[in-house]
């Protein structure tokens, strides 16, 4: 018998968790006022995943400000 093709749930949590690191770290460097070429360098990724990692925290942002808007407009 062979590996299994699905890895290990603590490596998995593993890698999430340390994704979730690496996009704070990425917001907060962009929030300090740095380009996504400079955060890509000192994160150590892509300059397309710097930009991937913001447009989707300002989707994420935006969905919660239209959630709450509706709340409050309904109560």
């Amino acid at each position: 018998m062979g590996e299994s093709r699905h890895p290990h749930p603590m490596q998995t949590a593993a890698k999430i968790l340390e994704r979730a690191e690496r996009d704070n770290e990425i917001i907060r460097l962009k929030r300090s006022g740095m380009s996504h070429r400079q955060i890509a360098e000192t994160v150590g990724c892509d300059a397309n995943t710097v930009t991937r990692v913001h447009r989707e925290r300002i989707a994420e942002v935006r969905e919660t400000m239209f959630t709450d808007s509706a709340l409050y407009a309904a109560e």
